[in-house]
């Protein structure tokens, strides 16, 4: 995951370590609202996560989260996905345009003992 974020030219704004499992409802995430809090109060411009499915299962969960992505601004992305999900600042530009300030990132790591390798 650091060698993701590094070769995208971004900065760690912080590390949240998801040990729920996979399949968890996000309210089952204990270090979720600090995720969303770290992007809230505006230490942070995106998330990155290890894939989509971390982020949410639950279909309700997708269109809340989508809802949250729109309101605050903030990106995702993760090795695993084709297309980051991107919002676009207020100067218009996007997280990964050559000339938008340099990101910070917040987003779960894999927990200790995870079977996914880091990339």
């Amino acid at each position: 995951m650091l060698r993701y974020v590094k070769t995208r030219g971004w900065t760690v704004a912080a590390t949240y370590v998801d040990r729920a499992a996979v399949l968890s409802s996000r309210a089952d995430r204990p270090e979720w609202p600090k995720v969303l809090a770290t992007i809230e109060d505006g230490r942070a411009d995106g998330i990155v996560a290890p894939s989509m499915v971390t982020l949410w299962f639950h279909p309700e969960e997708h269109d809340s989260f989508m809802g949250w992505l729109e309101k605050t601004g903030a990106f995702v992305s993760t090795p695993d996905s084709l297309a980051d999900l991107r919002r676009h600042r207020s100067d218009g530009s996007s997280p990964e345009s050559p000339t938008a300030p340099e990101d910070t990132v917040a987003g779960p790591q894999p927990a200790a003992g995870s079977k996914r390798r880091p990339r």
